[in-house]
């Protein structure tokens, strides 16, 4: 038996929704703990009217703690072998639990973790930037926490996201991790989940296939703030963090991590806040000296391609000709013109430097160009270094 946790505060306009898609699953084994964390509109009273439509549906009102609090409640009350989350404004696809059941059975895995949609007003943008594969992970626990959770090298490709919506896990694991939780760990309550989970686990699936909906809500818990706010609030994970891994007899070998973690919620706070009117540089070319001298064509304009920019206009040495990109038409930049590859043809340039982050996604897009007529002795990359590391 699966045990789905729904904390739930003052979701009326989505928690049918939500309740309707757990009900529907192709696996029907299911313990439903909704956890009213004491909602002031018609959220306690909706999943009241759904648990009489089914048996499954456990229905628990408390005073309003907040999500730690109530996810705790939630498995106070968790009876099944396994335990999933959803949060009450987020709704899943049929066949969620069946397909995570079936990979946990197989592999015998401590707790899988698979992609998400992140759904804006019915607008679906998937999620699923990190490395898939079953990780063998007994004695090295810490370096997976470093390079998926953590991100120590910075590379957001290879990460998961550390909400715990996002997996199943062993009922034993999850309710040891959060037992060690308080509650006063509002943002990054998640991340200090996941990181006990792996301390104490010998096997992880990361599974690509995305089948939760997290519903963007300008007012939900993860939204709520400004930016530099939410990142103060990380600084308190930071901390019970080095408390954590200095009980497990790890924190020398987490401190670069740690570091790493906080430099990046700071930025993205700062981002956040200035993200209306500017970006606040954070990759630059590394060897940018290899460029002086030439006539350069920029190819990319996502955040890469955006920081280069910048860095290449502040060199006198380099002779930006222009800035290209395949979707050049949906781009828009008050600053800069991005063009498309065709105008390029009858420049006399030196160097097309590819701006991306992943080498492999480097190399695909240079086999593209090269097909396209650009001489493959005029195609560059150079791996981006990060400015705060």
């Amino acid at each position: 038996m699966i045990s789905v946790i729904v904390p739930v505060y003052n979701n009326e306009d989505y928690i049918g929704e939500c309740l309707k898609s757990i009900r529907n699953q192709t696996y029907n084994n299911l313990q439903i703990i909704v956890v009213d964390d004491g909602s002031t509109d018609d959220s306690g009273k909706i999943c009241d009217e759904y648990a009489g439509k089914d048996k499954r549906i456990q229905v628990i009102h408390t005073n309003n703690y907040g999500p730690s609090h109530a996810r705790k409640e939630g498995l106070r009350h968790a009876k099944g072998e396994y335990v999933g989350f959803v949060d009450g404004d987020d709704y899943i696809q049929p066949k969620m639990y069946e397909e995570l059941l079936k990979e946990m059975e197989e592999t015998n895995a401590d707790f899988v973790h698979f992609g998400y949609f992140e759904d804006n007003d019915r607008q679906l943008r998937p999620h699923l930037k990190f490395a898939e594969g079953i990780y063998e992970v007994t004695g090295k626990q810490t370096d997976f926490i470093k390079k998926f959770v953590l991100r120590e090298t910075c590379k957001e490709y290879e990460a998961m996201t550390y909400s715990v919506w996002s997996k199943l896990f062993r009922w034993e694991l999850i309710c040891d991790a959060f037992s060690k939780i308080p509650d006063y760990l509002k943002i990054g309550e998640d991340l200090a989940v996941i990181c006990l989970c792996i301390l104490s686990s010998t096997k992880v699936v990361l599974n690509k296939k995305a089948f939760y909906h997290y519903r963007v809500i300008g007012d939900s818990l993860s939204h709520r703030g400004n930016g530099t706010h939410k990142a103060a609030e990380r600084a308190v994970a930071y901390n019970f963090l080095r408390k954590v891994f200095t009980e497990y007899g790890c924190m020398k070998e987490m401190e670069k991590a740690l570091h790493v973690f906080l430099t990046l919620q700071i930025y993205g706070g700062l981002q956040e806040e200035a993200e209306a009117t500017c970006r606040i540089p954070f990759y630059k070319i590394g060897k940018i000296e290899t460029l002086f001298g030439s006539r350069v064509i920029l190819y990319g304009a996502g955040l890469v391609g955006q920081d280069y920019y910048i860095q290449i206009r502040k060199y006198t040495q380099c002779n930006l000709l222009a800035w290209v990109d395949r979707k050049y038409q949906e781009i828009q930049f008050d600053y800069a013109e991005i063009t498309g590859l065709e105008d390029i043809k009858n420049l006399d340039y030196d160097v097309l430097l590819i701006a991306v982050e992943k080498e492999t996604l480097a190399e695909e897009i240079g086999r593209d160009l090269k097909e396209e007529g650009i001489p493959n002795s005029k195609i560059k990359w150079l791996p981006p270094a990060y400015i705060y590391f």
